[in-house]
């Protein structure tokens, strides 16, 4: 039988004693700074630490998805792009070029999420507005399974474009990965299915469907996936909500001053770790 770690041992994190030292000393810090007022959203919080995912219909209105889906399209047309190729489009700083992906980012919902998860008003850091496309190429990079290596803990929300069914690409969870991992689940990045299946089994794989205006929440240190679109183009938005600047950030992600400026007190520690302009 493997040898199997849980979020409690030392070889459960990447990055083992150090990165625990350091997390639970910036949050222990941050919980002063920036104290979580709300007590709203237990049971959902409850769901993320029992299984590491949660889905919550008809969170966003049809014009919000719709208002997401043409500031995408205007961005992409005056070439603001980290990446396209046959795969993906990235677009560049979403919350800087996107009025309603930084309003659906500072939300009531997710800002009460976000806070209540960590007991302390987080910060926004990684924001991805992506297209995924229809291609020949296999299986790449994010559609791959892998476990995120950002912070031993933060946690991902996602808002799908377009209505996913299980052959538009859903994000792909391993439920309970969050929690236990495979005693050599450090020595590498990405894992096949074949591998996942042989740890956790067919019935922890949950494909992740969704309508647009949907929300879904991982916390995606534990094992997940992008599947590969087969029958039409996947647009997504996504936002990473962190305690401290995530390990593998270069460059700090834009927002607008004024759209900052505009926002309650409470909401402003949400831009730590942005660039505000």
């Amino acid at each position: 039988m493997s040898k199997w770690f849980t979020s409690e041992q030392i070889g459960f994190y990447h990055g083992g004693r150090q990165s625990i030292q350091k997390f639970n000393e910036i949050i222990s810090e941050r919980k002063k700074q920036y104290p979580c007022g709300s007590q709203t959203q237990e049971d959902t919080v409850k769901s993320l630490h029992s299984n590491g995912y949660v889905k919550i219909e008809n969170v966003f209105t049809e014009e919000q998805i719709l208002n997401l889906r043409k500031e995408f399209d205007i961005a992409h047309t005056k070439g603001l792009v980290t990446q396209d190729n046959h795969s993906f489009t990235v677009i560049k700083d979403p919350l800087y070029v996107s009025k309603t992906a930084f309003d659906i980012a500072t939300s009531d919902i997710i800002f009460d999420i976000s806070s209540e998860f960590f007991g302390c008003v987080p910060s926004l850091c990684t924001q991805n507005f992506r297209l995924s496309k229809l291609s020949n190429e296999s299986a790449n990079t994010t559609q791959l399974y892998h476990a995120d290596r950002n912070s031993i803990k933060f946690m991902k929300f996602f808002i799908y474009l377009n209505d996913v069914d299980i052959h538009g690409g859903p994000l792909t969870f391993v439920e309970g990965s969050h929690a236990k991992k495979f005693y050599n689940h450090l020595d590498k990045y990405r894992w096949s299915d074949e591998e996942i299946r042989h740890y956790y089994g067919n019935e922890k794989i949950k494909k992740l469907t969704a309508k647009a205006g949907d929300l879904l929440i991982a916390l995606t240190t534990g094992f997940h996936k992008g599947l590969k679109p087969e029958n039409q183009e996947r647009r997504m938005l996504t936002l990473n909500y962190v305690v401290h600047m995530e390990s593998d950030v270069g460059k700090l992600f834009r927002t607008k001053k004024e759209w900052v400026n505009s926002l309650p007190e409470h909401k402003k520690a949400l831009f730590t770790f942005m660039e505000i302009e």
